[in-house]
């Protein structure tokens, strides 16, 4: 559902005064030019945004919905007889889900009654994902867009290519490569890049989140390797995560890091995907630099293992806002022996005491039984594609787990 004319529907507690819009001025008597008082929030005003959601949120917390604690703009509603209603809320944008459509229908003429609305049916589009759903499974993609990207970088008719970097790739600041004439339109495509990688693809997330540390000062090498990106999306535009109907409601994940592997500066990377445990797509994933050096690859392991852990935590807290709290440990797969022998034994030793002590908080969520690491091949490691640079074949066996195809 759309939200018309969002934000003049919530009241607004400042007295904010504005001129007349030109063609209607209006004087007083005594010809002193006037201005207008403000009675609602409209666009343009710094606080809009939050008094429109103050508004919502009043309405839907006295129709007995409950807003999670976790995620401000999901709210949940459980009956007497057991059964859940959801409403998510992206600034105009509300998606109304629930377990009969009697229960939607309600909650969509509780909407209109109180705010004018635009019902859009089933949801098929949201935030520029598309949307299809059948009687067993979910796909979200995003290839509309995919294809405005290539055709608005002048793409469209390139020659695809199968990995969307190359083998082993690091990108550095080059004092001698040759400058961009305009690194807008290099900032412009990685940030594209960057939401389709957020979004839908996480098989092209190492690269784009090396493309984004060269955003001020971006050279010949790295507009070819952002393009190497687009030529990749262009032979796998159809692509997309996949949601089983069966799913356990369990959720499993890996954790990897690249020690060492920014030649300009020398920090590893993080990276960790999740997904409901059984063969549908990824729910969460992140490529991150890390902040702090790591002086092993088990302390970078370590490092990776530790946001892992924390976005463990944060999911398991949503599925039980979401009416499913999770009875198991949260399965963390990991290819570094020495890491996990860190996870699990709370001893110091010469090459760790340095460590953060922030980051044994790990240990604390293993005895406490919320996650649970385990050993597995680095061969198997399918985190290893958001960490790394990897050949056509590793990139098709990894990619095929997170989007679950």
């Amino acid at each position: 559902m759309d939200v018309k004319s969002t934000y003049i529907h919530s009241k607004i507690e400042e007295e904010i005064y504005l001129e007349q819009p030109e063609g209607f001025v209006k004087k007083a008597n005594s010809g002193q030019k006037l201005v207008c008082k403000l009675n609602k929030s409209i666009y343009g005003l710094k606080q809009a945004a939050k008094n429109w959601y103050e508004a919502l949120t009043s309405l839907l917390l006295k129709k007995g919905f409950k807003r999670s604690c976790n995620d401000y703009c999901l709210f949940v509603r459980k009956k007497e007889n057991g059964t859940f209603s959801y409403v998510l809320v992206w600034v105009d944008d509300i998606v109304v889900a629930g377990a009969t459509e009697e229960a939607i229908n309600e909650i969509k003429s509780m909407l209109n009654e109180n705010f004018k609305m635009d019902d859009r049916g089933d949801l098929n589009w949201f935030l520029g994902m598309q949307i299809l759903r059948s009687h067993d499974k979910i796909t979200v993609d995003q290839t509309k867009y995919i294809e405005t990207v290539l055709q608005e970088f002048n793409m469209s008719d390139c020659k695809a290519v199968a990995t969307p970097g190359e083998v082993n790739l690091k990108l550095v600041k080059s004092n001698e490569g040759k400058k961009l004439v305009d690194p807008k339109l290099y900032r412009s495509l990685v940030g594209s890049l960057l939401f389709i990688g957020k979004q839908t693809r996480p098989d092209i997330l190492n690269i784009v989140n090396q493309l984004s540390r060269f955003l001020d000062k971006p050279d010949e090498s790295h507009w070819k390797a952002a393009k190497r990106v687009l030529r990749y999306l262009k032979g796998t535009t159809d692509l997309r995560l996949t949601f089983l109907k069966n799913s356990s409601s369990d959720i499993v994940g890996d954790s990897d890091a690249d020690w060492s592997g920014d030649l300009n500066d020398r920090k590893s990377t993080t990276g960790y995907y999740f997904k409901f445990e059984g063969n549908g797509g990824a729910i969460s994933w992140e490529v991150k630099k890390q902040a702090t050096f790591a002086l092993s690859t088990a302390e970078a392991e370590y490092q990776a293992m530790a946001a892992a852990a924390q976005e463990a935590i944060y999911l398991r807290a949503l599925l039980k806002d979401f009416g499913f709290p999770m009875e198991k440990a949260t399965d963390i797969g990991e290819d570094n022996q020495s890491c996990i022998k860190m996870c699990h034994n709370p001893v110091m030793h010469k090459r760790s005491k340095h460590i953060d002590t922030k980051l044994h908080f790990i240990r604390e969520r293993v005895e406490n039984k919320e996650i649970k690491i385990h050993y597995v091949p680095t061969e198997e490691m399918t985190a290893d594609i958001l960490t790394k640079s990897l050949p056509r074949v590793n990139v098709e066996k990894h990619r095929t787990v997170l989007l679950g195809n």
